[in-house]
């Protein structure tokens, strides 16, 4: 669903926490994840839970949208911190 392909076949974990707006933005831009997204109860948040073959596509999508989302599996959640010290510390 993030345009990348994996060469091995392996797959990672990643389940995403998140608010309306990123909600909206992930149907617009990767429609193939609906599958792979659920409502919580209270209608404000939804939860994705996909397998990627990397985390690097995803994590582009999860730094532009920092405040709308909960990164839920611990390998993702600490890919997303080290790439953002990464480019943070570059500007």
């Amino acid at each position: 669903a993030f345009r990348t392909l994996s060469m091995d076949g392996c797959t990672l974990q990643a389940r995403v926490r998140m608010k309306r707006r990123a909600y909206n933005l992930l149907m617009e831009e990767f429609p193939l994840c609906e599958q792979d997204v659920s409502p919580l109860p209270g209608g404000e948040e939804w939860v994705l839970d996909t397998r990627v073959s990397g985390y690097r596509g995803i994590t582009r999508f999860l730094v532009g949208l920092a405040d709308q989302v909960v990164i839920e599996t611990p390998a993702l959640r600490q890919f997303v911190a080290e790439y953002a010290r990464k480019w943070i510390a570059r500007l």
